[in-house]
């Protein structure tokens, strides 16, 4: 029997994560094991730290605590492991598995078994192979060389696991007192001023750290904005010029449960500046994805990483996958505070 390919076999789940949302089903990130890795082998949430994945898996959590666990191999079997009540639960055979496309049909009915449930599995991408990388917006995926060339000032390294907590109502406090002097400071500019990142989402856990965005006319004129924001307590950090023109500018202790705030500035109409509000809105809106992404989150922040940004971009599958979600009809939303 032929080798599984396992990035095709994740590329069938990730079609049918939107559909899963849409029943209610909130999906763990898909995982990779490295057959070459020492033991106790780690499960990678980043297909590019898996050299030779062995086996791929993924967890599915639905109404009423249900629960289904999938670890499929390449060499044609899977683990799985479901809860469809207190007394109805173990594991289900998942043997002699030929192709992409059976395990595919299995895994339907295997949601189906749990959760009572059809998939509807959304249009075909191409799999992230061995060494790709896929990044999710317009600012992402960005080497250590490429930080440090962005740094003014030179790059401040992490080289810990990234430190999360729980989300702090005090947050949205901090981004309106900034957002008023920063308006009043830039009074004669047109611009706009709008609290992103994940504590800008009721109920996300984050970093204790208030990303605001702010769009202009033009970043790269920084004689028209820079001075007046450093008049406020904010210091250019980072420049990209050919990234939409990235800049931003920090400012250390705006306030209480909060360590800093990024402001990141973008051109007007820039789009991934409306990426950065889309995925924001989505959060906010749809319990499913906000659970999603705050176990991802969990799940990325143990690991130690030598540039915060690369902690950023780990993320950037299931971001991906939850912007294209937004770019699509779906039911009614659940209420933020569900």
């Amino acid at each position: 029997m032929p080798a599984i390919d396992l990035d095709e076999a994740a590329t069938e789940v990730r079609r049918r994560l939107p559909g899963w949302a849409a029943a209610g089903i909130v999906a763990g990130p898909v995982t990779w094991r490295d057959a070459n890795a020492p033991w106790p082998q780690p499960l990678e949430t980043e297909r590019s730290r898996a050299a030779d994945p062995d086996s791929t898996g993924i967890m599915l959590h639905g109404p009423s605590s249900t629960e289904l666990q999938v670890v499929l191999f390449r060499g044609g079997w899977a683990d799985v492991l479901y809860l469809a009540s207190p007394e109805d639960a173990g594991a289900l055979p998942a043997s002699g598995i030929a192709s992409v496309t059976d395990f595919a049909a299995r895994l339907d009915g295997w949601v189906a078994r749990a959760f009572g449930v059809a998939s509807t599995p959304g249009p075909r991408t191409s799999p992230v192979r061995e060494g790709e990388y896929r990044a999710a917006a317009t600012i992402a995926s960005i080497t250590a060389s490429e930080i440090e060339d962005a740094q003014v000032g030179g790059a401040s390294r992490l080289d810990d696991p990234v430190a999360l907590r729980e989300y702090d109502p005090r947050w949205p406090g901090v981004f309106e007192r900034e957002a008023v002097s920063i308006r009043a400071a830039l009074a004669g500019l047109d611009h706009r001023v709008e609290h992103v990142g994940s504590t800008s989402v009721p109920g996300l856990p984050a970093k204790p750290i208030v990303d605001i965005l702010l769009t202009l006319q033009d970043p790269a004129d920084e004689p028209d904005y820079v001075p007046a924001l450093e008049a406020l307590g904010y210091t250019l950090v980072i420049r990209e010029p050919d990234r939409c023109a990235h800049r931003v500018l920090r400012r250390h202790d705006p306030g209480p449960a909060a360590e800093r705030a990024d402001l990141h500035v973008l051109p007007a109409g820039c789009e991934e500046a409306g990426r950065m509000t889309r995925f924001r809105d989505r959060l906010r809106a749809h319990r499913g994805d906000r659970v999603r992404y705050a176990d991802t989150k969990h799940a990325l922040a143990g690991r130690s990483r030598e540039y915060l940004q690369h902690y950023a971009d780990a993320k950037s599958e299931v971001v991906e996958d939850i912007l294209r979600r937004a770019e699509s009809p779906s039911p009614s939303p659940s209420p933020v505070n569900e």
